[in-house]
């Protein structure tokens, strides 16, 4: 069960090693420079079926809580 809310929505396309640096910019430049504030709620990602690790070009949305 997903709590209601608002999140930050955001397509992350490549491999799960590049993440962190795609993290780092939204928690320490896009969050403190918006209207927004992190919300104390679980932070999750929806996949596709044909999801790879692997594959450069894998996409993920990816949901971060925030008032």
């Amino acid at each position: 069960i997903i709590p209601a809310g608002n999140y930050l929505r955001f397509t992350y396309r490549g491999t799960p090693q590049n993440y962190p640096a795609v993290a780092r910019y939204v928690f320490s430049k896009y969050l403190p420079n918006s209207p927004y504030t992190l919300d104390d709620r679980p932070h999750f990602e929806v996949l596709a079926k044909d999801y790879s690790p692997f594959d450069d070009h894998a996409e993920e949305q990816v949901y971060i809580p925030v008032k």
